[in-house]
């Protein structure tokens, strides 16, 4: 089975700008696009095929340059492909001019420790970036990339970068000179899609969405493969103000009645998003009370609040950890508020589950054999996990690699500990 497109966009940078980069690529993914650097890509002897195939059929090429990039033979290469074929987009980040033949299109100005969603900057290139998409879609896709590249997605949530930070799954794919790549992307059914159609091929999901997906088709593409625990124990739910509003803690008898006029930030299409309809009383109560949503991405942090001071927020579990350990959130409707009811419901929502397609079941000589490599791979999952020195590893990889700058590394480290702890009683109680 041939391979089809692979991410949206593909960022080039030095390793210098290696921060902007990530927080660049979760952004773009909060956006909904699908994001490809090299950031867990392994060196080998395939290695310029990867990024000559994720270049090709990328529908825009975003270059950071820098003091750093202009001097990297990799970046001048990987601009120059896309200024080829049309599809360049180019951003600066700090005062040096990039390199000749560049300096005549138009650059985004983009101030690297001052980028949020909100950014004039990084409004301005989402619009570009749009305009660009809009000409490159239904274009004639690139050849394929080769068939032994096995493509995971990467997802921002710390539970799930755990996991496959510690899968090693070249090692269990015994792929010699092999490669596995993986893609941003975020934590929505698009994974789902992707893995139908061939676009990806290894992901970690939410089960209960994955098996409503499959149940929906005759043929989806794909195959649950294993289970990969519940995040956060099941207690992945809560609603959230900020330490100094006007919000105290409430029941969930009367909710809806008590936030009536609220403002209320939510991942509309999502598991949290039901269990906030059946506390509240469903869409009909949301009406009759005044309580406007707004759809927010899992990863909407700190920024909701400097938009809409005195709204309530339910988010992912990596803002909202990091939040209430910084003090600056409350949580005025915790989980041991819920109904035993809604909290079972929590829990079955909240099993994740190694994904398949059917090519990479396939590569694995069918279903038993599949289910056989996720048992592996969750075995060296355990493993790394258990020896103290890849520990430590492990979890300066997570908190280095973390997109919430508006927190400090101890904040982040004491965030993803606990979240490892809740969900896989990784670390010490």
């Amino acid at each position: 089975m041939a391979l089809a497109a692979l991410a949206d966009i593909f960022i080039s940078y030095s390793r210098k700008d290696r921060h902007t980069a990530s927080r660049l690529a979760e952004l773009l993914v909060q956006s909904n696009y699908t994001v490809w650097w090299d950031q867990n890509l392994k060196r080998g002897s395939r290695f310029r095929e990867v990024i000559e195939a994720e270049l090709d059929q990328a529908r825009a090429v975003i270059v950071l340059w820098s003091l750093s990039s202009t001097h990297s033979r990799w970046v001048l290469d990987e601009a120059d492909h896309a200024a080829d074929d049309n599809k360049l987009l180019p951003v600066r980040l700090d005062s040096s001019q990039p390199p000749m033949g560049f300096r005549q299109l138009h650059t985004t100005e983009m101030e690297s420790r001052a980028l949020s969603s909100k950014a004039a900057a990084f409004v301005q290139l989402l619009k570009d970036l749009e305009a660009l998409v809009a000409t490159t879609t239904g274009e004639q896709a690139a050849p394929s990339p080769p068939p032994d590249i096995v493509r995971i997605a990467l997802s921002p949530l710390f539970v799930i970068h755990a996991i496959t930070s510690a899968w090693e799954v070249e090692r269990h794919l015994g792929m010699a000179g092999g490669l596995v790549a993986t893609t941003s992307y975020p934590w929505n059914d698009q994974i789902l899609e992707h893995l139908e159609d061939g676009q990806l091929d290894l992901a970690i999901y939410n089960f209960n969405r994955a098996k409503g997906y499959s149940d929906r088709r005759a043929s989806p593409g794909y195959s649950i493969i294993g289970q990969a625990g519940r995040s956060m124990g099941g207690h992945n739910f809560s609603i959230l103000a900020k330490t100094d509003s006007t919000w105290s803690e409430i029941g969930q008898d009367g909710f809806a009645k008590a936030i009536a006029g609220a403002t209320v930030g939510l991942p509309v299409k999502s598991d949290m998003a039901e269990v906030f309809y059946r506390v509240v009383g469903g869409k009909e109560a949301v009406t009759e009370h005044g309580i406007k949503v707004v759809d927010v991405p899992i990863t909407t942090g700190m920024e909701f609040f400097s938009l809409i001071p005195d709204a309530l927020l339910n988010t992912g579990q990596n803002v909202r950890q990091c939040a209430i350990a910084a003090g600056e959130v409350r949580e005025i409707l915790p989980r041991s508020a819920l109904d035993e009811a809604i909290r079972a419901e929590l829990l079955s929502a909240s099993r994740n589950c190694i994904i398949a397609s059917d090519r990479l079941v396939s590569l694995l000589g069918g279903q038993e054999a599949a289910k056989a490599f996720a048992n592996a791979l969750w075995i060296s999952f355990n493993t790394n996990w258990a020896n103290a020195e890849r520990h430590q590893i492990l979890l300066e990889e997570l908190v280095s690699g973390s997109y919430n700058w508006s927190f400090s590394d101890s904040i982040v480290r004491q965030a993803v500990e606990k979240i490892l702890y809740e969900s896989y009683r990784i670390g010490f109680d």
